[in-house]
């Protein structure tokens, strides 16, 4: 995982179609101005409110307001997948840190409907960087090669990770798995390592890869814990120096995929494929060349990073594959020496710009950040990134659970927009601030709101033939919501 020198992004304001399109919603004027109650709740990038009440009052029409915004249900774009972290080792060894009762009511705060509701989990294949021991795979061997998988195991997977997965499954009740490996096997790779280097590019190995990877996804369905979605490669085009990863182009991501995707249809699995998985930038490029054959058939989506370019690379492919774009790894990142303060307000407004409001206006159907928990010194790591935060921070020492903006950014979307929601339409963006707004399965909406200004803004909204007004405090994520 590479982070930029800064958290500065240039934000297209972009509206793109992402999947079949939804039944077209009535017109307002048809449906009468009925006046139905709203509620919201703010946090603020200083912290002095967070998921705090605010009053939403029905208005008349022609009130006066420094920002009107506008629902369009008419407008579908995609359906969400939901929203969430990766429970990586790491993260499962900080929670794993707590007292058990404890650790019950914080995986009830992260997941449960009532709380923050998380959704999604992206799952490595073996280790990363986040790892609480040494680095691994799932077919460690003394070097030999082992072409039939004999030694293939997710036993340590199942001692700290898996309990974890499960529960967090059954707390949300609608849990998509996403799972992304970082290496080969050492005895696959071109350097013999789990750092560095690539696979070995002979049919064997490459054949050898995909029954790995298969083999993976019939592990954990045999564990209770399906995968919905799979990538193989984490970041294709990273040579990270110190912790697992490989570079993988895009003919070698092709014919890997229309393997596995042979291997999975075979076994009954109904686990889709996501190609890339890797930045915005860049991302175009490897796309055009992953979909040029044969195998553009098996990849149903497409998997995105943040650390480099600007969600516009997502719009221009969203139309790509059947099931679009999918944010799938952002972490937010410090300073040495940072205050705390400056960290979650910056945090908070720089995923808030670019991922709220720029990666789901560019067709994203997931928002995914990185570590679900980390420790205060930003691990238990083996390498890659000394300034990551968590959604939350766990001291094992003392127990004390901190709330990171992560948990913020995320929660003030997975708390109000369910899986199998659809994005619509919003027009009047001005003053510094703007909008996205989602059709949830049970007919209520959800708008969620970033206000950049300084100052706080007098916002108008215009739903369902009805209008609605609030303040928005200067630098807040602020979400109203309609019930069914």
């Amino acid at each position: 995982m590479r982070w930029p020198a800064t958290m500065l992004a240039i934000l297209a304001v972009l509206a793109i179609l992402s999947g079949p399109p939804g039944p077209a919603a009535a017109p307002a004027a048809a449906r009468g101005p009925a006046v139905t109650a709203a509620t919201a709740e703010v946090t603020t990038a200083d912290g002095a409110s967070r998921f705090a009440p605010v009053t939403v009052q029905p208005v008349a029409a022609d009130t006066e307001a420094q920002v009107r915004i506008t629902l369009r249900p008419d407008e579908r774009r995609q359906s969400m997948v939901g929203f969430g972290a990766s429970m990586t080792e790491s993260s499962a060894a900080v929670l794993r840190s707590l007292p058990g009762g404890d650790r019950a009511v914080l995986m009830n705060e992260l997941f449960a409907p009532g709380g923050l509701h998380l959704s999604v989990l992206r799952q490595p294949i073996g280790g990363s960087e986040f790892v609480a021991g040494t680095h691994y795979t799932l077919d460690d061997t003394d070097g030999s090669a082992d072409p039939d998988l004999r030694r293939f195991s997710i036993r340590r997977d199942q001692v700290s990770v898996l309990p974890l997965v499960r529960k967090a499954a059954d707390l949300s009740g609608s849990m998509t798995v996403i799972a992304s490996p970082w290496s080969a096997p050492a005895w696959m790779k071109s350097n013999g390592s789990l750092v560095g280097g690539s696979l070995r590019a002979t049919p064997q190995i490459e054949s050898a890869y995909a029954r790995y990877l298969a083999r993976f996804v019939a592990a954990y369905r045999a564990q209770g814990v399906p995968v919905d979605y799979l990538t193989v490669q984490n970041e294709p085009e990273h040579r990270a120096p110190d912790y697992p990863g490989m570079v993988m182009d895009p003919e070698q991501q092709a014919r890997v995929v229309a393997m596995l995707g042979a291997m999975l249809d075979a076994n009954g699995q109904d686990t889709r494929i996501l190609g890339w998985d890797h930045n915005w930038s860049g991302g175009e490029q490897f796309v055009d060349r992953l979909l040029a054959g044969t195998a553009a058939a098996q990849v149903d989506g497409l998997a995105f990073h943040c650390y480099e370019g600007t969600p516009a690379a997502m719009a221009q492919v969203a139309g790509a594959t059947v099931d679009g774009v999918f944010l799938t790894e952002c972490s937010g990142s410090f300073s040495r020496g940072d205050r705390p303060a400056k960290v979650f307000a910056d945090t908070l407004d720089w995923q808030a710009r670019t991922l709220v409001l720029g990666a789901l206006k560019a067709g994203s159907r997931t928002l995914i950040t990185w570590n679900l928990a980390l420790d205060p010194d930003g691990g238990p790591r083996l390498g890659g990134c000394s300034t990551c935060t968590g959604v939350v921070t766990i001291d094992p020492a003392t127990g004390q659970v901190t709330r990171n903006a992560e948990y913020y950014v995320l929660g003030h979307l997975s708390r109000h927009v369910a899986p199998g929601a659809v994005r619509i339409g919003t027009t009047g963006a001005a003053n510094g601030v703007d909008g996205v707004a989602f059709d949830n399965p049970d007919g209520s909406t959800a708008l969620v709101l970033y206000s950049s200004a300084r100052g706080d803004r007098s916002v108008v909204i215009e739903h369902d033939g009805s209008s609605y007004q609030l303040t928005v405090p200067g630098r807040s994520l602020a979400t109203v919501r309609w019930s069914a």
